[in-house]
């Protein structure tokens, strides 16, 4: 089965999912796992840095757009 019936099958036994969270970000590192040919268990550790690089970009852009407004 491909990533995305098993992923989706996990979710639709939930009342509620995070479609972003939940689905995307999950599915986005399961597929670059299998297309880099990484094993599966490196998938959460990639998921983990993937968030971790976007909290820190933002946190530089909203210094740097602050910083620019008090210019």
């Amino acid at each position: 089965m491909s990533h995305a019936v098993n992923l989706v099958q996990s979710l639709l036994k939930r009342d509620e999912i995070e479609f972003i969270s939940e689905f995307a970000q999950e599915f986005a590192a399961q597929i670059q796992c299998a297309f880099l040919g990484s094993p599966a268990e490196m998938c959460e550790p990639l998921r983990l840095w993937t968030l971790k690089n976007q909290q820190a970009t933002l946190v530089f852009w909203k210094s740097s757009t602050v910083s620019r407004e008090d210019e």
